[in-house]
């Protein structure tokens, strides 16, 4: 699912290629296959809210009932994210370099400054005090997790010692916050970890019930005009049916492909450079931005962001995961 998502990502920040020149599409109603993909089109940067409550199942999932310490704890967090994002935040920090020599001004994400570099670096850049639109602007939303990374370690001596309860609870207190990153971050997350509950302890016919009513509240909270809280609804919805699709014979040939949930990350944070280098080339070679409006442009833009991505797992992230971690599991038996 987290593969899907990324993917959605990609066609919500197709817009981002209609900034350039005067013969820019302007229009979403031009984009390639637009009939098609008009959801992705214009509602795709959901997948935002869909990655932090997948987020917050998945660590309920992993840590549940653990005593995992902090060190250990912010080890695995910095493992999993820190060597990619410092690899791309340098690439995007140069490709907008040139951007600035070539065109007078940078491009897609305007506010980079000395200051937001420092808050990137110290994924920072979602917490609200600074300019998300900088650098490589789609990390703020990993931002807005790694803050409530913490807030979930700090509170798992307790968060699940009443099922089902803290974590609705912090779910909706974040909701009523969420005007704020990190707490639109913890409405979802929270509720990722309430719908992990409910998949471990609630029998299978209450776990559809809950699915059916989650579908249900979302379309009647749209029609009510309660968009915010109709999506919250309608992703718990499914997330739970595919937890609960999870050990059919429909998962086990998502299973014999883990490289689509290895490159999420990667489609993420790649896709942002990649379209810089797009339009520097297309500026260096003269090629017309009416190129934006053709399936094959699209289908590039996509290809390419997925094998960079997947290149990137290969040579970047796994490597690094794995010597950040064996760094520690030594200095572990060191001092043991």
């Amino acid at each position: 699912m987290r593969g899907l998502a990324a993917c959605a990502i990609l066609f919500w920040h197709y817009q981002h290629f209609t900034g350039l020149g005067k013969s820019q599409v302007g229009k979403m109603a031009d984009y390639p296959l637009y009939s098609v993909f008009r959801l992705l089109y214009e509602h795709g940067g959901l997948a935002v809210q869909l990655f932090w409550i997948i987020s917050g199942f998945v660590f309920a999932a992993v840590y549940q009932g653990s005593r995992i310490s902090g060190r250990d704890f912010a080890l695995h967090r910095i493992a999993r994210l820190h060597p990619l994002h410092l690899v791309t935040l340098l690439v995007v920090a140069g490709l907008q370099i040139a951007c600035g020599r070539i065109f007078g001004a940078p491009l897609i994400y305007p506010n980079n400054s000395p200051a937001t570099f420092i808050a990137h670096l110290a994924f920072a850049s979602g917490w609200g005090i600074w300019n998300a639109s900088s650098f490589n602007g789609p990390i703020w939303s990993v931002s807005a997790e790694v803050f409530i990374y913490a807030l979930f370690w700090a509170s798992l001596g307790f968060l699940f010692r009443w099922r089902l309860v803290l974590p609705l609870a912090a779910s909706a207190i974040f909701f009523l916050l969420r005007d704020s990153p990190i707490a639109a971050c913890g409405a979802y997350f929270f509720m990722g970890c309430s719908i992990y509950v409910i998949h471990r302890a609630a029998p299978v016919a209450w776990q559809v019930v809950c699915i059916v009513a989650g579908v249900t509240a979302f379309a009647a909270l749209l029609v009510l005009g309660k968009e915010g809280i109709a999506v919250l609804a309608l992703f718990a919805a499914l997330v739970l049916a595919c937890a609960m699709l999870e050990a059919t014979r429909a998962s086990r040939w998502a299973k014999a492909v883990p490289w689509v949930a290895d490159n999420t990350y990667g489609v993420y944070l790649w896709h942002v450079p990649i379209q810089l280098m797009i339009l520097l080339a297309m500026h260096q070679f003269g090629v017309s931005t009416a190129i934006f409006t053709s399936p094959w442009f699209l289908f590039f833009f996509l290809a390419a962001v997925i094998v960079v991505a997947r290149l990137s797992f290969i040579a970047i992230e796994r490597p690094a995961r794995r010597a950040i971690r064996g760094l520690h599991h030594r200095e572990a038996a060191a001092r043991s």
